[in-house]
């Protein structure tokens, strides 16, 4: 799913909202279409690698439906094991676009 979703943002990118919806966040396929870099609305960048990616896409397949869309459950304390607290929300949104052909 991880080159799915980077050949996906191709060439250029695409503005998201949040999984909450109260803001909006930038992603498009980094360097070589090796990661994803992901701009929030503050203008912090962060790459996505495919490892953190797929544990995040785990934590999303683990979780039943109602609450996949929910940003609390890719962070620490309900998510002991999240490997970033700050990318891991964005990451989740984009898998879930993608599950449901929004991407």
């Amino acid at each position: 799913m991880f080159d799915e979703i980077i050949e996906a943002l191709a060439p250029d990118g695409f503005n998201f909202p949040t999984l909450g919806g109260q803001a909006m966040f930038f992603a498009a396929p980094g360097a070589n279409f090796k990661q994803i870099i992901i701009t929030s609305a503050t203008g912090y960048q962060y790459e996505i690698q495919r490892e953190i990616f797929d544990q995040i896409l785990e934590r999303y397949n683990e979780l039943p439906d109602n609450l996949r869309t929910m940003a609390g459950q890719y962070v620490r304390p309900n998510w002991p094991e999240c490997p970033n607290n700050q990318k891991s929300p964005y990451v989740a949104k984009l898998i879930h676009l993608r599950r449901t052909g929004e991407l």
